[in-house]
């Protein structure tokens, strides 16, 4: 599936020099694999998304009429959260991850 996802994304999203950007966790060897095998280049480490600056402030984040915040927890079944994203992503997660 997911080399049939890059092979659209290639074809429709490339930019002007035929390039398209991906991301890959760490964790993530499998998907790392399939961007090897089709010619992608490792360009950064992933984790520097989830750095934020401590001394910058940030807008308060606003919703639609009718939708909400909550947490996995709140739902009670990360065992089905996991589930259901692994067979979205494709990925391997398990209860630890949330």
């Amino acid at each position: 599936m997911l080399d049939g996802l890059l092979g659209w994304t290639e074809e429709n999203w490339a930019n002007e020099k035929g390039e398209v950007s991906v991301l890959a966790f760490d964790w993530d060897v499998r998907r790392q694999s399939v961007f090897r095998q089709r010619g992608y280049q490792s360009q950064r480490i992933v984790e520097e998304l989830r750095i934020y600056d401590l001394n910058r402030s940030y807008p308060e984040a606003a919703l639609p009429s009718g939708f909400r915040f909550s947490s996995v927890a709140e739902e009670g079944n990360s065992g089905a959260r996991g589930t259901l994203e692994n067979r979205i992503w494709d990925a391997t997660l398990d209860e630890a991850w949330y």
